[in-house]
């Protein structure tokens, strides 16, 4: 016999109430299509498994042996679709996040505490790692979403990249260190005359910087916490290669300059990497639109 589990949880259900009139209103079905349903299941196993009469049903020996040996199944069946509506409900689940700690602080601040709030039950884990392993354990299924610095090559066909921002770098001074040092710059090269506080060498935020002046430089102070870079800028040490999102605070209060160098743009894309829409999990797909709406530049 091919067996329908429909059959089977619909017997159960029956019986557990002792009523096809119950167990229909209970399930939102009509009495007549569960009385078929257990007239098809018992055609099919070849016995009856109800007693009918005036006074109602009964389960019959082999009827109440078959219920003993469902009952635990279609319970932790019922558990196990309750569980799923729960994550599908985001009253459950896991999202696990990984890229450098700079990018992942740029995109993840202000979205991240909202879906958080929304979203207590969610457990989030944020792991740092460079671009290579970060794809690899993504396509992997090891993470939910990675956040990069574009672009990135790469050969996974299981995984996709989504844009989100561009992330503008910019030159800033304290006024302090501009008159100190009586600082004038109109053109890239009259950096040099200065003390830069630049990226690390072999990141993305160096690329970008080394561009600008179309070869590789060593620099006395190289530093990737941009937290570091704007405290050493504060305290005079020199001019800082920057997110301009980084310190627009200090910029609006007047405690950096930003030093403007005609015809040089520096901004940096940043993405999202994740498995395919089919299987993303449902907490990172709602928290992936929490960033696109709350993250307009970064």
């Amino acid at each position: 016999m091919e067996i329908n589990l429909e059959h089977y949880k619909l017997f159960y259900n029956v019986a557990k109430c002792g009523s096809f009139s119950k167990a229909a209103e209970q399930l939102y079905i009509s009495q007549p299509a569960i009385t078929q349903s257990i007239k098809k299941l018992e055609e099919g196993l070849g016995g009856t498994l109800f007693y009918r009469n005036t006074k109602g049903i009964s389960l019959t020996e082999e009827g109440k042996n078959l219920y003993n040996f469902i009952e635990e199944s279609i319970e932790t069946l019922d558990n196990a679709q309750e569980r799923f509506q729960q994550y599908k409900n985001l009253e459950k689940g896991k999202i696990v996040i990984k890229g450098s700690d700079t990018v992942i602080e740029q995109i993840l601040e202000k979205p991240l505490s909202k879906f958080i709030n929304d979203y207590p039950n969610i457990k989030i884990d944020i792991l740092k790692g460079g671009h290579t392993d970060t794809l690899k354990d993504l396509s992997e299924g090891k993470i939910d979403m990675a956040i990069l610095n574009l672009p990135v090559s790469y050969e996974y066909k299981n995984i996709q990249i989504i844009e989100i921002c561009k992330s503008e770098f910019i030159f800033i001074m304290s006024k302090e260190y501009q008159e100190n040092n009586k600082v004038k710059i109109d053109k890239i090269e009259d950096l040099t005359k200065y003390e830069l506080i630049a990226p690390r060498k072999g990141t993305k935020y160096r690329e970008l910087l080394d561009s600008l002046y179309n070869t590789e430089k060593d620099y006395k102070y190289e530093i990737m916490s941009e937290s570091l870079q704007k405290k050493l800028a504060k305290e005079n040490i020199g001019i800082a290669f920057i997110t301009k999102d980084k310190v627009k605070e200090e910029l609006e209060k007047g405690e950096f300059i930003e030093i403007k160098i005609k015809d040089k743009m520096a901004d940096l894309p940043i993405g999202i990497g994740t498995l395919k829409n089919e299987a993303m999990n449902f907490a990172t797909k709602r928290l992936i639109e929490y960033i696109r709406d709350e993250v307009k530049t970064c």
